[in-house]
C-alpha cells in the first residue's frame, strides 16, 4: 500500500517539475497586487467611462446659461428658367422692363439668451454636480471591494503557500520516522503492525501534502485573474507581509473608520439630491421663460 501511494506520489510531483519549470515566477507583495488589480481591473474602467459622462453632462448643463448662436443660409440658382414676376422697374431709356432673377441667396444669424427659465437652468446644474460626485464615490467602493477580494485572495496564497511548507516539514519528519521504524522491525524491537500504522500516516501527509499543492494552484490561479495576469505565472508571496500590520486600536476606531469608507451610502445620498432638484426642475416647467432674441437677415436677389 505504501509503495503505491509513494510511487503515485513522485509520479506526480516529477510530472509537476517540468510544467513549474516552463512557468514564470514572479514576485508579489501586497501593494504591488492591489496596483496591480485596479489597474487591470474591467469594473474600475467601465465606472471612470461613467465619470467622464456625467462630467460631459455637468458641462453641458452648465451651457445652457450662454446665448445660442445658430446661422443658417441658401443659394439657389436657376438655368435657362423663364421668371415672369409681377413687379417691373423703370428701365434707364425711360421704360419700363421685367426683371429676370436667376440666383438668389439668403442668410440668416440668430441668437438668444435666457433670462428666466424658472430655475430649471440652476437645478439642472446642481443635479449633475451631484450625478458626478455620486458616479466618484460609487467607483471609490467598486475600487474598495476589489482591494478587499485581492487581500484576500492574497491571504488565501500565503495559507496555502505556508500549509505546503508545513506538511513537507512533516512529511520528512514522518519519512525519517519509517527508517527508524524499519530498523526496529529488522532488530525484532517492534512488531510490523507498528511500522504499518507509521507507514499509514506517512501516506496521510503525503496526500494532504498533494491536496496542498492543488489548492495553491487555484489560488494561483484566482490570483492571476484577479491581478489581469497570464494563468500560468507562478506568484511567489512576500512571507514578511504580516508584520507589517498595524497595531490593534479600539472598537470606536474601526466603526469611525467604516462609516468614513461607505462611499455607497454617500453615493446614494447624492443620488437622492439630484432625484430631489430633478422634481423642481420638472414644477419649473410650469413657469414662463424669458430669454433676450436678437438676429440678422442677409439676402441678395440680382437684378431685384
Amino acid at each position: 500500500m505504501k509503495k503505491i501511494n509513494k510511487s503515485a506520489f513522485i509520479f506526480v510531483f516529477l510530472g509537476m517539475i517540468p510544467m513549474i519549470k516552463s512557468q514564470s515566477v514572479k514576485k508579489l507583495t501586497l501593494e504591488e497586487a492591489i496596483a496591480l488589480g485596479t489597474q487591470n481591473s474591467k469594473n474600475l474602467i467601465i465606472d471612470e467611462a461613467k465619470i467622464q459622462e456625467a462630467t460631459a453632462n455637468y458641462l453641458e448643463a452648465k451651457n445652457n446659461r450662454l446665448p445660442s448662436l445658430k446661422v443658417s443660409g441658401s443659394a439657389l440658382a436657376l438655368a435657362n428658367a423663364k421668371v415672369d414676376l409681377k413687379i417691373s422697374q423703370p428701365s434707364a431709356e425711360g421704360g419700363r422692363q421685367t426683371p429676370k432673377a436667376n440666383s438668389a441667396f439668403y442668410g440668416n444669424v440668430s441668437a438668444s439668451l435666457p433670462l428666466f427659465t424658472g430655475g430649471r437652468i440652476k437645478y439642472g446644474i446642481q443635479s449633475a454636480e451631484y450625478l458626478v460626485t455620486a458616479a466618484k464615490l460609487s467607483t471609490e467602493n467598486d475600487r474598495l471591494a476589489i482591494e478587499y477580494n485581492i487581500v484576500q485572495a492574497y491571504n488565501n496564497l500565503f495559507k496555502a503557500s505556508q500549509q505546503i511548507k508545513v506538511l513537507e516539514d512533516n512529511l520528512a519528519s514522518s519519512q525519517k520516522r519509517d527508517l527508524s521504524f524499519q530498523k526496529l522491525e529488522d532488530n525484532g524491537i517492534i512488531a510490523r503492525n507498528d511500522k504499518l500504522k507509521a507507514n499509514l500516516q506517512t501516506s496521510n501527509v503525503e496526500l494532504q501534502l498533494l491536496d496542498a499543492y492543488n489548492n495553491y494552484s487555484i489560488a494561483t490561479i484566482n490570483m492571476d485573474l484577479l491581478l489581469g495576469l497570464p494563468e500560468n505565472t507562478v506568484l511567489e508571496i512576500d512571507d514578511n507581509y504580516i508584520s507589517d500590520l498595524m497595531e490593534n486600536q479600539p472598537a470606536s476606531y474601526y466603526v469611525e473608520k467604516a462609516f468614513s469608507l461607505r462611499t455607497d451610502l454617500q453615493s446614494i445620498d447624492y443620488q437622492q439630491k439630484a432625484s430631489e432638484l430633478n422634481i423642481k426642475s420638472a414644477k419649473a416647467e410650469n413657469l414662463p421663460t424669458i430669454a433676450l432674441t436678437g438676429g440678422y437677415v442677409a439676402a441678395e436677389i440680382p437684378k431685384i
